[in-house]
């Protein structure tokens, strides 16, 4: 095994937005590469069962595809918007008919829990809250959570999350149970053939005695 090198950026998948079927048994998720011929990044949208098996890709490049969302129903999905536009955040109204586009916010759970995306000392991962009860941390301490979502039911969460050492890859969480599945193996190749340094987190003061992780 050889430690990496600038041109390794090429054999690099990177996990995008997720969003997680209604019935919960699979998950729509953005996968971009940078392409060395044309030296630009080319994104797609892929299809995977919560349970794993083999990733299906949905969309087809050179276009950048992001931001897939299922319809309330479960029906196939399908490209709404097109051109050079940053379109994200799409989210169903409650009757079904319209797509919004709204900023990323938290989620409430049919238990009256709320999942949401926090950061602390360095973490940034998939928290639970309740009233009267303990937030807790749903995701590794190791991990960087940047996409999630939630089942309509409120049972599992598909979650796009990336380490110092592990590009990003796509996992499933029960959330009655707290089990994690990762479901997609994208950069399982170039980490088998590179050794990325892990880094030593430190401490750095700062005015008024405040630490700085670093």
């Amino acid at each position: 095994m050889i430690g990496m090198k600038p041109e390794d950026i090429h054999n690099i998948a990177w996990m995008g937005d997720c969003d997680i079927s209604p019935d919960a048994s699979k998950v729509l998720y953005t996968l971009t590469r940078l392409d060395k011929a044309e030296d630009d990044y080319r994104s797609a949208i892929w299809s995977v069962s919560t349970d794993g098996g083999e990733p299906v890709q949905f969309t087809a490049e050179p276009k950048r595809d992001a931001s897939p969302r299922w319809s309330l129903d479960g029906g196939s999905p399908i490209q709404l918007t097109d051109g050079d536009w940053d379109d994200t955040q799409p989210t169903w109204t409650p009757d079904g008919r319209s797509v919004v586009f709204a900023s990323a916010r938290p989620v409430w759970l049919p238990d009256g829990s709320v999942l949401s995306v926090a950061q602390s000392r360095g973490r940034q991962g998939l928290i639970s809250a309740k009233a009267g009860d303990e937030t807790g941390w749903l995701t590794e301490a190791d991990r960087m959570v940047s996409w999630y979502s939630i089942s309509a039911d409120g049972s599992r969460a598909a979650v796009v999350s990336s380490s110092i050492t592990s590009p990003g890859e796509l996992s499933v969480i029960d959330l009655p149970s707290g089990k994690e599945q990762q479901v997609t193996h994208h950069n399982q190749n170039f980490l088998t053939a590179t050794q990325i340094a892990t880094a030593e987190r430190f401490v750095a003061p700062a005015a008024e005695g405040v630490e700085v992780d670093c």
